[in-house]
């Protein structure tokens, strides 16, 4: 998206003298309207970068709504507190982690995990 502040001149308008020589009503006048065309470009110019940020506006609201409608992160959703606790006391039982995780529909890992955290807190 081309920025239309970048095809901007710089434009130098000198005022006229207060008195003296260059300080006519002419003067003044080819002055007003220096700085009358300067102002005309410059709304110009802000009305173009209007349409400029509400397309911008528009593609990062497209942008969001493609995010959001992404698949969540995260794999499984977290074991239950009950399942966890018949996990636990069947590990204690002595059962094969496989066996375990057959029986209660989760991964081989997750009894795996399960029993770490069990042995970490008979640690401490």
């Amino acid at each position: 998206m081309e920025d239309p502040v970048e095809k901007i001149e710089r434009l130098v308008v000198n005022h006229p003298p207060a008195s003296g020589r260059g300080s006519s009503k002419e003067a003044w006048k080819a002055y007003t309207t220096e700085l009358v065309d300067a102002a005309a470009d410059l709304l110009d110019l802000l009305a173009q970068k209007e349409v400029t940020i509400s397309k911008q506006a528009a593609e990062i609201a497209r942008l969001q709504k493609q995010i959001l409608a992404r698949k969540p992160r995260g794999g499984r959703p977290k074991t239950a507190s009950e399942t966890t606790d018949r996990i636990e006391r069947a590990i204690s039982e002595g059962r094969s982690t496989r066996d375990i995780a057959k029986f209660y529909g989760v991964s081989a890992m997750t009894v795996s995990r399960i029993g770490q955290r069990m042995r970490e807190r008979t640690q401490q």
